[in-house]
């Protein structure tokens, strides 16, 4: 399907001004935050991670290492935030969390939260990696 003549001359022509302004990545540089994204996230290193570590890799908040913080609040020169966000909201969106205040994993609603056990966090963490993993297709790794 081709664009309307119109449509592409504005983008063309915002694209122009964006690249002017110095506002766009060159290609070299969305290469370099796509790698470093993938050797922190990718489906080979969270492949080879289980139990507590897959779990803080994954799901700490707290730790600007891990995934969740990479995805809501990472706004750098290693990884600008570029690539849009997922802030806002509570941290239940990703099914589960640490609380902050008492370190206890929790999961539920807002209106109905419940603590879980070191192992049914991990459990939690290991089905969200399942399914990032499951989601490559065919032999194509997942990109960010």
């Amino acid at each position: 399907m081709w664009l309307d003549e119109k449509l592409a001359e504005e983008l063309r022509a915002a694209r122009k001004q964006l690249d002017g302004d110095g506002k766009l990545q060159t290609q070299r540089q969305l290469d370099v935050f796509y790698t470093t994204f993938r050797s922190r996230f990718g489906p080979d290193r969270l492949a080879g991670l289980d139990g507590e570590v897959l779990l803080e890799t994954m799901h700490a908040t707290s730790n600007r290492d891990s995934l969740v913080y990479w995805l809501e609040f990472k706004d750098d020169e290693e990884f600008p935030a570029i690539f849009g966000s997922i802030a806002g909201g509570s941290s239940l969106k990703f099914g589960i969390y640490k609380r902050k205040e008492t370190g206890a994993w929790m999961t539920g609603s807002a209106q109905n939260q419940r603590e879980l056990s070191i192992e049914e966090a991990v459990a939690a963490a290991r089905r969200h990696r399942d399914q990032l993993l499951s989601a490559r297709m065919g032999d194509a790794a997942l990109s960010v």
